[in-house]
């Protein structure tokens, strides 16, 4: 029995989860930005609250992963250093409902003269994003707080939206420098693990048959 199980055992061991797809991205393979950047500012009446860059996804899933070089000025902040990213539906050429939302605490200091890693956001239960539907990615700060969303080193555009103020409207949809940022789905586990935990089973219902089989043998004392 224990040969029955060793085989599909090792099996399931030694297969690896599928990778995680990628739904949309824009930044290179270093997942890093450029030192240039748009500034998201959280005091009313100081530039702009919120930041959207629309997107059309290239694949679908449920969202897993977030990566976005978003950084914490701290020349510029009395605020706290965090930011909050939004998922949005498309509404007209502008950001529409909320899909999720994420929180992040304690961003890297803008990087005037280099380059710095996006942050990654692990999402719990994302939302399903459907390849060739275009959504929007959107940033806020905090009050008093300034952070910046890094420019993607690959260059091309983006539709961009603004919001002035905490109740305002999004602004229609501009062609603009792209903000870097890439969204990746739940990996799923390969064909090859589901085969062998199959095969596993029916080793297991085998080696029960072969285990009543010699009962069913065994001489009466």
């Amino acid at each position: 029995m224990l040969k029955a199980f060793l085989g599909p055992l090792l099996l399931c061991t030694l297969v690896p989860l599928g990778s995680a797809q990628t739904i949309f991205s824009n930044l290179d393979a270093s997942n890093t930005s450029t030192n240039t950047g748009y500034g998201v500012n959280g005091t009313p009446g100081v530039g702009y609250l919120e930041l959207a860059m629309g997107f059309v996804a290239t694949a679908s899933g449920q969202l897993g992963r977030i990566r976005i070089p978003i950084f914490f000025d701290d020349f510029s902040s009395s605020g706290p250093n965090s930011a909050t990213v939004f998922l949005l539906t498309d509404s007209s050429g502008r950001p529409g409902t909320t899909m999720g939302s994420w929180t992040i605490n304690t961003l890297d200091s803008w990087p005037f003269s280099s380059v710095h890693s996006a942050r990654v956001i692990s999402v719990t239960s994302g939302a399903s994003l459907s390849a060739g539907t275009t959504y929007w990615l959107a940033a806020a700060a905090p009050t008093n707080t300034q952070d910046v969303w890094g420019w993607t080193p690959l260059g091309g555009t983006l539709l961009s939206s603004l919001k002035q103020s905490p109740n305002g409207n999004w602004s229609s949809g501009q062609q603009v420098t792209a903000a870097g940022f890439s969204l990746e789905a739940v990996p799923e586990p390969s064909m090859l693990l589901i085969l062998s935990l199959g095969f596993s089973a029916t080793a297991r219902r085998r080696a029960a048959r072969s285990m009543q089989g010699r009962r069913g043998n065994t001489p009466a004392a």
